[in-house]
């Protein structure tokens, strides 16, 4: 663990338009408290916004916009919507505060936390630091690595999934057919996954692919398992399964999968205990998006969706 005065944090102007932004925003607030939390988490969303821009790492900034509208009303949330819809939390800290707050409304659904650190006069911010986890609400400042692991956790962008590409014989990079993932044969259990839309419609009209995800540096990996074919209501049935390696009766223990809409909201979510495999089934219409990831322990992956 790493001393926060050893982090050497970088420090950066809080412009005049950060203010007026901060104030439009803190004025529809009618209680003081709420007021000054609006202001202070738009002040440290923008302070980040600014910077990643800076490099060059694009930002959604109409849905941060909207999120800062709606959700600080309703929850103390201070939320950078990145351009692939993942979510960062920029967290405000006080001057010469020696903890950060992490509200527990916002420990779900984020790739990481930033710390920002004002000086008194609001003027400056430091990037103090960064978590991509947090189970507590007091985060000392010594417990959050330097930034610039925040600038690797960003850029670690994974490309959208044409899944209406599939029915053309076209996969991105990684993607197999179940027949060519699982060499030398097809395991019980993918066998099952192809059989397990019950829609009686010809074979061609279903595609399913898979993609092996490395896991805890690559000491094991699971498949995960995408299959979709048109429904009889025009939209399109989807399933996503993740299985063990060939070489597995089971998944890692408390492996999870967990299924998140286009607004980055986890609409479905599983464990592994004891399991042979997880399993989601939906339905959807073309050009909506939804993002799969699977955590074991702090690992994480991310793989999003177009119908």
């Amino acid at each position: 663990m790493k001393n926060s005065k050893t982090l050497s944090p970088l420090t950066l102007p809080i412009t005049r338009n950060f203010h007026q932004k901060a104030q439009r925003l803190a004025q529809k607030q009618t209680e003081s408290r709420k007021l000054r939390q609006v202001y202070l988490n738009t002040l440290a969303v923008e302070v980040v916004r600014v910077y990643l821009e800076s490099l060059d790492i694009p930002v959604h900034q109409t849905k941060s916009d909207s999120l800062e509208v709606i959700d600080q009303t309703l929850a103390d949330v201070a939320t950078l919507v990145l351009k692939d819809d993942r979510r960062l939390e920029c967290r405000p800290v006080l001057p010469e505060a020696e903890h950060c707050y992490i509200p527990p409304e916002v420990w779900d659904n984020r790739i990481g936390y930033c710390a920002v650190q004002f000086n008194r006069d609001l003027t400056e911010a430091k990037l103090l630091g960064f978590t991509e986890k947090v189970k507590q609400e007091w985060i000392p400042l010594a417990f959050f690595s330097p930034f610039e692991h925040c600038l690797d956790i960003v850029g670690q962008t994974s490309p959208m999934v044409q899944l209406q590409n599939w029915f053309n014989q076209q996969m991105e990079q990684g993607w197999q057919t179940l027949e060519h993932l699982f060499i030398p044969q097809p395991s019980e259990l993918a066998m099952s996954f192809r059989s397990v839309s019950s829609v009686a419609t010809p074979e061609a009209t279903k595609v399913q692919r898979g993609k092996w995800l490395n896991l805890t540096q690559g000491e094991e990996k699971v498949a995960l398992c995408v299959g979709l074919q048109p429904s009889e209501e025009e939209d399109m049935e989807i399933w996503v399964q993740v299985l063990p390696q060939q070489t597995q009766t089971y998944l890692p223990e408390k492996l999870q999968l967990h299924l998140l809409d286009d607004q980055g909201q986890r609409v479905m979510q599983a464990e592994a205990r004891h399991s042979e495999g997880l399993e989601f089934q939906f339905t959807g219409n073309s050009g909506e998006r939804f993002t799969v990831q699977v955590h074991l322990g702090d690992f994480s992956v991310t793989e999003h969706f177009e119908i």
